[in-house]
């Protein structure tokens, strides 16, 4: 319907066609369509006049057009000025239409129709390439016209759009995968081929993959984070005229919750150094970020009332200095976090000082048994490390102890809670023993022979 209106008609032309085009319809998209057809065609150009001889000829209609029928759409296509355009551009309409045809709103437009229907298509585009027949022509642009898709007339400024989707269409890399003669050989016997190729490798087309040695890391390069070591000075004395030096190697826990100072060089500082957290803690924000914190156990307590159970969430922490203090904390509550804090402030009021020998191990072995559990601590010498259980060994290295050795069995609950809780009077167990204690109990006066 739409094809009888083209650019560059005269403007009498145009106001009755459009007149006529108004009266011969009453749908609104059709309507709609004719109306932006007409601005596509007048634009830049005065509406007005157009405007005014459309009113005309809608109080007076053309009786010369109403009488006749409308021209086909192919009119428009093979005029005397789209063919000189044609001419010019050194194009058909067959390829003009073929440019349109292989675009994408063309091609989305072929997918949604039947198979029968788009078999038609192509017969039809084939018998236009090779008649040039106007009719066939008419039964495309029909085609698209009545499925919401109208070509635009071939004009010097279409085909000048038209030559630029041509060009970007040739522009696809067409070289073949193989060569000509790998192809005729292929051609000629597939079998041969394949056992050829499988023979020498420089016939096969499929790219190998290349070898490549994965990155291992250097080991002998001591990470800051899993090659933790202390260093420990020995100069020449009086009795012993060489310098001695031993270094401790991963003494802590790969498995700890490093601070940041440790992993990034630099501690972090908090933003807001005024919450109930920092207020409540008995020493400065920056001292308890620098001690060694880890939390030894996590669980659910039921407390049992006349209205009910009471479930909260229990948090028995361990902060120390790694320089002979040393605390023990627990936090109960609804939420875990505030437990948590609970934990840490108790866990820094509880910290107490314990006697070390050379700042590294006990003074002496010490052994404590409670039921069928024997726990047994014993110095050992430098460089030994420790070696005990896990929970030991945090508590010990919050503490400050290096060397020793422990060994422990299954804690019953009658040896207390570790902190402050009465096990069994009767198992009451001993405390750590130092420098003081074993004097009285040798009855002589220790001298380190170290100085």
């Amino acid at each position: 319907m739409l094809t009888s209106l083209y650019p560059g008609m005269k403007s009498e032309d145009l106001a009755k066609r459009v007149a006529v085009l108004y009266m011969l319809t009453d749908k609104k998209n059709e309507i709609e369509q004719v109306e932006k057809r007409l601005h596509s065609i007048l634009r830049g150009q005065d509406f007005e006049p157009v405007s005014q001889r459309i009113k005309h000829y809608l109080r007076n209609p053309p009786e010369d057009l109403l009488a006749t029928k409308a021209p086909p759409p192919s009119d428009a296509w093979l005029n005397p000025r789209a063919s000189k355009a044609l001419s010019e551009a050194g194009l058909s309409a067959f390829d003009y239409l073929t440019v349109l045809m292989e675009s994408d709103p063309s091609v989305r437009l072929l997918k949604t129709v039947d198979a029968a229907t788009s078999e038609r298509v192509e017969v039809d585009w084939l018998s236009l390439k090779e008649n040039q027949e106007a009719e066939t022509l008419d039964r495309l642009l029909q085609f698209y016209s009545q499925n919401g898709l109208d070509f635009v007339p071939p004009s010097p400024e279409s085909i000048l759009v038209i030559k630029k989707l041509k060009e970007q269409s040739q522009q696809i890399d067409e070289t073949p995968l193989i060569s000509e003669a790998d192809a005729a050989a292929l051609e000629e016997d597939p079998v041969v081929f394949a056992q050829k190729a499988a023979r020498d490798a420089s016939l096969n087309r499929i790219e190998q993959p290349v070898a490549t040695t994965p990155e291992y890391p250097d080991l002998m390069r001591p990470d800051p984070l899993l090659d933790p070591k202390d260093v420990i000075d020995f100069p020449p004395t009086a009795d012993n005229p060489f310098h001695n030096r031993v270094i401790v190697y991963n003494h802590r826990s790969v498995f700890d919750n490093y601070s940041d100072e440790a992993i990034f060089g630099s501690k972090s500082q908090s933003m807001d150094q005024s919450d109930e957290f920092t207020q409540k803690l008995p020493v400065s924000k920056r001292y308890f970020d620098k001690l060694h914190s880890a939390i030894l156990m996590r669980r659910g307590v039921v407390q049992q009332t006349g209205k009910g159970k009471i479930r909260r969430i229990s948090f028995q922490i361990l902060v120390g200095n790694a320089d002979g203090l040393v605390g023990l904390g627990e936090g109960k509550h609804a939420n875990s976090m505030v437990a948590l804090k609970s934990a840490q402030i108790e866990a820094v009021r509880n910290m107490d000082w314990v006697e070390r020998f050379e700042k590294r191990t006990v003074w002496t072995e010490m052994r404590t048994k409670l039921g069928g559990t024997e726990l047994i601590l014993r110095p050992r010498p430098v460089g030994f490390g420790l070696r005990c259980n896990p929970y030991l060994h945090q508590i010990l290295r919050a503490a400050g102890f290096k060397d020793i050795s422990a060994k422990a069995g299954h804690a019953p609950t009658g040896m207390g809670d570790g902190l402050g809780g009465k096990g069994k009077k009767l198992s009451k167990g001993s405390g750590l023993v130092g420098q003081q204690e074993l004097e009285r109990a040798r009855g002589r006066k220790l001298v380190s022979l170290r100085k």
